[in-house]
């Protein structure tokens, strides 16, 4: 059977219900593609809208596509291709092991589809599970669980790192962020927080938007916001007088006072795709110079010869004192 007859019966797997049928589309696809790509040709008319048509169905039944045909071979082909609903049908089954750069990849693609409006890539990519630091560009897609194991997984990174010099948020920063607050000017506010924080102006206007307020803790603990100033921008960013606004400002309060600055910078770093900032470590300090030296240093021996004695005089005294 050629590969244009074939086509028509195996059309009929990709739009099947059933797994095991959807499996065997892709084996002949996948097939077909590595002989024809040996070849430097192209696929065949059809097959591609045919692989999207079994994609797709995988998605709407909510069944995840068989592990086994959806091989490197695979996974790298729909990459290649780049198709949207491919990649998001790729996306959102969880038995298609994807290499730590695919991650990457498909991470830095999910946050720019999400500032443009589309948000399907990164949900599709939280809901794998488990949410690691790698995700923590889609910190603003994400759901409240998946924001505290952001959250857990940033103050993981930090562990054991040399911490630099704690970052304090100048007054004239300060002010106008507290008074644009305040004053309820969320343009003015955005801006003002877009230059504390060195990010664009869309993605301060994000941050500051964000109704469940974590990312806001988050900006203000990058900044080193002290905790006054903290509880006061949150609770004029929501004045409603509803009887759960008042627990949800304690719990943004306490998560400010327990989230250290550089767990939220690297967060901040990663939803602006800049390169995170280490802190250069602090210089050395020889045992010996510093103020308490270590009990377990070998020492050199105290001088045997009193102060201001040259060599040549205890080699003199030496000699005077010997015997006839």
């Amino acid at each position: 059977m050629s590969e244009v007859d074939s086509l028509p019966w195996l059309r009929a797997f990709s739009r099947s219900e059933d797994a095991a049928e959807r499996a065997v589309f892709l084996r002949v696809f996948f097939d077909l593609f590595e002989a024809r790509r040996a070849r430097g040709e192209n696929m065949p008319e059809g097959w591609t809208a045919a692989l999207r048509q079994c994609l797709a169905n995988a998605r709407e039944t909510r069944t995840p596509l068989p592990r086994e045909p959806l091989d490197r071979t695979a996974i790298a082909a729909i990459l290649l291709r780049g198709d949207l609903e491919s990649v998001i049908a790729l996306a959102g089954d969880p038995s298609a092991r994807l290499r730590a750069e695919q991650v990457e990849a498909l991470v830095a693609r999910a946050r720019a589809l999400a500032e443009a409006g589309d948000a399907r890539l990164a949900h599709a990519l939280l809901a794998r599970g488990p949410v690691r630091i790698e995700h923590a560009p889609l910190f603003l897609e994400a759901d409240a669980q998946q924001r505290l194991s952001l959250l857990l997984a940033a103050q993981r990174a930090e562990l054991g790192r040399i911490a630099g010099v704690p970052r304090e948020l100048d007054a004239t920063l300060a002010e106008p962020l507290e008074f644009a607050a305040i004053a309820g000017q969320s343009g003015e506010f955005a801006e003002a927080l877009a230059r504390a924080l060195g990010v664009s102006t869309a993605l301060a206007a994000r941050l500051a938007a964000d109704p469940g307020g974590e990312a806001l803790v988050v900006a203000l603990a990058a900044l080193g916001a002290p905790r006054d100033l903290g509880v006061r921008v949150l609770t004029a960013r929501d004045m409603s007088e509803s009887a759960g606004a008042f627990p949800r400002l304690h719990a943004l309060a306490r998560l400010a006072g327990q989230l250290s600055a550089p767990a939220a910078q690297r967060l901040i770093a990663a939803l602006s795709g800049a390169a995170l900032v280490k802190p250069a470590p602090a210089p050395a300090v020889h045992l010996r110079e510093a103020r308490t030296p270590s009990p377990f240093v070998r020492r050199d021996p105290a001088p045997t010869t009193a102060p201001g004695v040259t060599p040549e005089t205890s080699r003199r005294l030496a000699q005077s004192t010997r015997r006839p």
